[in-house]
């Protein structure tokens, strides 16, 4: 799988995700280190999800509640579920910064 397949089959996902439309509404900056970097920001409010790949022009978000870097190589086998989460956090190669309430609650966006 690539970036690009992965980032396809999230916007297929979130347009078929539905949450509660409780609680506030939050943002997770995913910052990938790919050729070339990328950056999705996974937005939630009043129930839905969005995402969107921000790009080289693209001003920087406000302050998301939590932000995400992670390897292109690190994100297709935790997604490919040949390496757990746990294990990518656990070793450095995952790094998190703000709430991580967020990302169980927004878990749902992944492919499965």
């Amino acid at each position: 799988m690539t970036l690009d397949e992965l980032y396809e089959k999230i916007i297929e996902k979130v347009g078929n995700l539905s949450l509660p439309a409780e609680g506030e509404p939050a943002s997770i900056l995913l910052n990938i280190d790919a050729k070339p970097s990328r950056q999705w920001l996974v937005n939630y409010k009043d129930g839905k999800v969005g995402v969107k790949a921000l790009g080289p022009e693209s001003p920087s978000p406000d302050a998301p509640d939590v932000t995400v870097s992670i390897s292109e190589d690190t994100l297709l086998q935790v997604v490919e579920k040949k390496m757990s989460t746990s294990h990518a956090f656990l070793t450095g190669k995952v790094k998190v910064k703000g709430n991580f309430d967020l990302l169980a609650k927004l878990g749902k966006i992944w492919p499965e």
